[in-house]
């Protein structure tokens, strides 16, 4: 039997090509039957809240957890325990960082797009603005938020 060894460079590029190849066709498969579940479940009238919670699973991983947060939260809301949990120990992790949860419910409330894209730039390239974003975040109540 041959090894990798065994090959010439051709030999090993061919393999590894067909290799990439099936994982490609793997993963687009993947994407497709996630897909195609989503809209199975989104089709029905009133999903329970564990479909919900299938529904944010599938949303995250497809599209990532800024857009699956309103699918939890709606899960959540429906009465599912993991989505329930899953929140509370999102919650716990962007708890330390104000500005992080401030965008964080900033999405869960669907404020404007423009200021949550404006203060991911501000965290991302001015400190300064960085500490006045959350010393305005520190005195804001909860129905700001609303």
């Amino acid at each position: 039997m041959s090894g990798p060894d065994d090959l010439t460079p051709e030999e090993q590029a061919t393999r590894n090509r067909e290799r990439n190849l099936r994982k490609i066709a793997e993963q687009w498969a993947e994407h497709e039957a996630s897909t195609l579940e989503l809209e199975e479940l989104r089709r029905i009238p009133a999903p329970s809240p564990a479909q919900l919670r299938r529904i944010a699973e599938l949303v995250e991983g497809l599209n990532g957890k800024g857009h699956a947060l309103p699918c939890w939260q709606a899960a959540a809301d429906a009465g599912d325990q993991d989505a329930q949990d899953y929140l509370a120990e999102w919650d716990t992790d962007l708890d330390t960082d104000p500005i992080v949860s401030f965008l964080r419910k900033a999405l869960l409330r669907s404020r404007s797009m423009d200021e949550v894209r404006e203060a991911l730039r501000r965290l991302a390239t001015d400190h300064e603005a960085y500490q006045r974003d959350v010393e305005e975040i520190q005195k804001m109540k909860p129905e700001d938020f609303e």
